[in-house]
């Protein structure tokens, strides 16, 4: 596998995972497939998965400019992944979102892709998740050039987009929004998974 590809799939495991942490995204997205239709679905994943591009493009610049502060030693960008991402685990485990009201729904495409567009953009910390990921999965300022951030860039925009295909699919084929019950074990996989990236990154320095 050449390097490009293997930036290519590190990217895309970042990126489909990683939303796995949109708990709101995916209520809201569900409301729009259920009670409307597949297309407002398709249109609100879109908001969403086009300020998570915006998010990850922002993170790999980052990570390319921060060796001025770190250097390019990989194992201290795996030990800075790993630490933030096991903080942000032990976030996510003991939040507590609320869930029983309804949200408010849009019926024009370019309101539907808006609305779920500012509730992405809400929350600019995702950058760092997705910088701890990348860092965590071998990522950093001594490996891709930055020539070749435009890998893990559309390995994320795939893997987001890939993982928005399968929950509108689940979610047109169920016609149930999610119940309060399965949004707390989301919540408990996303802080899963967040913790497997960081012992990930654990393991780089390991066997580096």
């Amino acid at each position: 596998m050449t390097s490009e590809m293997l930036l290519l799939l590190k990217g895309l495991i970042t990126g489909f995972f990683y939303t796995f942490i949109s708990i709101n995204a995916m209520l809201l997205i569900a409301y729009y497939v259920v009670k409307e239709d597949t297309k407002s679905g398709v249109v609100g994943a879109l908001g969403v998965i086009v300020v998570q591009a915006i998010w990850a493009s922002i993170a790999v610049l980052l990570l390319h400019f921060s060796y001025h502060g770190f250097g390019k030693d990989p194992k201290i960008y795996a030990l800075i992944g790993s630490i933030i991402l096991f903080i942000m685990a032990v976030k996510v485990y003991r939040s507590r979102g609320r869930y029983g009201k309804e949200p408010r729904l849009r019926t024009r495409p370019i309101s539907i892709f808006s609305s779920t567009f500012f509730l992405a953009l809400a929350i600019p910390m995702r950058i760092f998740g997705y910088g701890a990921i990348l860092l965590a999965l071998d990522i950093h300022p001594s490996a891709p050039k930055l020539a070749e951030s435009i890998f893990p860039i559309v390995g994320i925009l795939l893997g987001t987009s890939l993982f928005w295909w399968i929950f509108i699919f689940a979610a047109h084929h169920s016609k149930k929004i999610i119940p309060l019950k399965t949004l707390q074990h989301f919540h408990q996989f996303a802080a899963f998974l967040l913790v497997a990236f960081s012992i990930v990154g654990l393991l780089q320095i390991y066997f580096s």
